[in-house]
């Protein structure tokens, strides 16, 4: 990433020593892609939470666990309805045979007991479906965990690319202004 210079720490001809700054550049776009990684990470962070919150992705799945709870209670009161409507129709079948209650009896036992197995498939194929929104839920955390692992590397990377390219620049930028130097003021090698 290329960088402008933004002032020259020494003056043509001053001696320099190693370590010394020599030049300060401009590192705004380096800062962004930082601020960028950072931004993403929080977002992250956000839905797949952190040590301290249990964020957007974890919440949803425990929100679709309960109801999934709730879903499958209503699977065993209409099954416990179905068990009462098969028994209460065999009563009644039983006693219409013997004349003792009037067909009319049977007609709304047979129909109570096709209710109950109706609204039995209905729960089951909706705890069937809740059953699947858990197992969404879940990906969606183990997504939201990947994606928060990716952000954490991103920014990790970001700071290191910050501080190789700020060291490859000012590398680079000294060597050309210690070039100058050399070229500006003749170099006389004293013998020790």
């Amino acid at each position: 990433m290329p960088a402008t210079v933004v002032r020259v720490e020494v003056a043509p001809g001053s001696p320099v020593h190693r370590g010394d700054t020599l030049v300060i550049l401009d590192d705004r776009d380096i800062k962004v892609r930082l601020e960028q990684a950072e931004a993403d990470l929080r977002a992250a962070e956000a839905a797949a939470g952190t040590r301290g919150s249990a964020g957007e992705a974890k919440a949803q799945f425990q929100a679709t666990r309960s109801q999934a709870a709730s879903v499958e209670a209503g699977v065993i009161a209409a099954e416990a309805d179905y068990k009462k409507a098969a028994a209460d129709l065999e009563r009644y079948r039983s006693l219409a045979a013997q004349k003792i209650v009037p067909a009319q009896q049977l007609d709304a036992a047979q129909a109570a007991f096709e209710a109950a197995a109706a609204k039995l498939e209905s729960a089951r194929r909706q705890a069937s479906a809740a059953g699947s929104q858990v197992s969404a839920s879940g990906a969606a955390v183990r997504s939201a965990a990947a994606r928060l692992a990716a952000a954490q590397a991103a920014v990790d990377n970001a700071r290191l690319f910050r501080a190789a390219e700020t060291s490859r620049h000012y590398a680079q930028e000294s060597l050309a202004v210690v070039d100058a130097v050399f070229a500006a003021a003749p170099v006389a090698i004293v013998p020790s």
